[in-house]
């Protein structure tokens, strides 16, 4: 394979969020262009006039943007390229290789009725091919085109995921290519655009596997040669069914919001069907765009496991230097908290505090009350020793060392556990029974706001 054949296309329809499943396809696609040097195209299948939204379409940019899949060029969006179906579609039917259908969805629907009366497939009966060559007759009467399938063919691919499939067209009916309203089928536009755009590789769900056979006629109706097709498996959900909406969050951007790191997600999301040879699980895109191989992924589905996930972000946040860590936790707070933070003392906090927190939002989670004073309290504990507690605080020094040695002796000497004075610091500086160490927490706020924050604790 040369390298200047290699072209590639992502070709997401914005008619939902970016998923799960579609952000891995783009992301084998972009793997292995960049593995040849090719090219990766953003193709956005805008042709169904209502459920598409633009809305949509700046999500997916959106989307790749945040994970540093760049695509060559602009956009191409197929509702601006109308035209062009429209001239493909007359050219097949002025070669007698496509025809005028004239029956109504009426019509249709009592051909389909007729067939599970039989208990048979549904086939249209391609009664309008009688009107080839006499369309004038039919004046402006709505129309679709179907595309003449009367000869059976064995069509075969070699897919370099399954090897080679094969199917025979009888399997089809004169499917239609354009539709009433004057819009391309996905079929019928994808096989235009691919053969225009040079596309030499397609690399899709395995959802599309009947869609390429019905696209093999198309490209010999045209006389055009086909791409070389990779189908990839599906994702299911931990729970062995394929991923949807009740597994979470299956909108790219929401894991995002959740504080995944974008190389965290591309690691995790390249082994969704593939794994390098030697078992390596944490690993960067050059090495992802060195060792990805096509014929690696395998025919099983794939399991999306939100635990692994997690896991692995929390991999790549401890290995973090300190510098990164910071600019992230900045951007993450500036986008989704809106909250006014000192980046010397975001700093510092990440330096002091031990390593905890899997994803930015858990991180956020532990340390927002350094910035933002609780407005109420998870829990309400009876504290006897709370002021005798205050007056140790006001004598000491507050340095960590200090403040958990003070602690520690005063736990040891009046026989009080340690455990119930972290439950109530915790929870009087924090208003959450879960946040950094007690330690960490009072040296990070300082003298004067915890002993406030303490004797707001025990006055409400």
């Amino acid at each position: 394979m040369s390298n200047s054949e290699v072209r590639v296309r992502f070709a997401p329809s914005p008619t939902g969020h970016l998923h799960i499943g579609g952000v891995r396809t783009a992301l084998y696609n972009y793997i292995f262009a960049k593995k040849h040097q090719g090219q990766f195209i953003l193709r956005i299948e805008d042709t169904d006039r209502i459920r598409s939204k633009s809305l949509y379409a700046k999500c997916i940019i959106e989307s790749l943007k945040w994970l540093g899949l760049n695509y060559d060029g602009e956009p191409i969006y197929q509702k601006d390229r109308m035209d062009i179906y429209r001239k493909y579609a007359e050219q097949l039917v002025k070669g007698k290789k496509a025809y005028y259908c004239y029956c109504t969805r009426d019509e249709i629907e009592k051909e389909k009725l007729k067939a599970k009366e039989k208990n048979i497939a549904y086939r249209n009966s391609g009664e309008c091919k009688k009107y080839m060559g006499k369309e004038e007759t039919m004046g402006s009467r709505s129309h679709t085109v179907r595309i003449i399938n009367d000869e059976e063919e064995d069509y075969s691919i070699n897919d370099y995921i399954r090897g080679t499939i094969s199917n025979n067209s009888k399997e089809f009916d004169d499917f239609i290519i354009m539709k009433s309203d004057g819009t391309p089928t996905y079929s019928f536009a994808c096989v235009i655009d691919d053969h225009l755009l040079n596309i030499s590789h397609v690399i899709r769900g395995e959802d599309h596997i009947t869609n390429t056979f019905k696209q093999m006629l198309l490209y010999e109706k045209l006389s055009w040669i086909p791409p070389k097709y990779a189908h990839l498996p599906l994702i299911n959900g931990p729970d062995g069914k394929r991923l949807s909406k009740r597994h979470g969050a299956t909108a790219l951007l929401e894991f995002k919001k959740k504080g995944i790191i974008k190389e965290a997600f591309i690691n995790y999301l390249a082994m969704l069907g593939w794994h390098p040879r030697d078992d390596k699980e944490i690993f960067d895109m050059d090495f992802l765009i060195d060792n990805f191989e096509l014929n690696d992924i395998s025919k099983k589905a794939a399991q999306f496991d939100y635990d692994k996930l997690n896991w692995m972000n929390g991999e790549y946040i401890l290995n973090m230097d300190i510098g990164k860590k910071l600019n992230l936790m900045k951007e993450y707070i500036n986008e989704y908290t809106k909250t006014e933070i000192d980046l010397s003392k975001l700093e510092l906090i990440l330096k002091t505090m031990a390593p905890r927190g899997k994803t930015l939002k858990e991180i956020w989670d532990l340390i927002e009350f350094l910035f933002i004073e609780p407005k109420s309290y998870e829990k309400r504990i009876d504290t006897k020793f709370s002021e005798t507690l205050l007056d140790i605080l006001e004598k000491i020094e507050f340095s960590e060392d200090e403040i958990s040695t003070a602690i520690r002796s005063y736990s040891q000497e009046n026989d009080i556990k340690l455990r119930k004075i972290a439950e109530f610091i915790r929870l009087a500086l924090s208003g959450k029974k879960v946040s950094i160490g007690i330690f960490e927490s009072l040296f990070l706020l300082g003298k004067s706001e915890s002993i406030k924050r303490i004797r707001r604790y025990i006055n409400e």
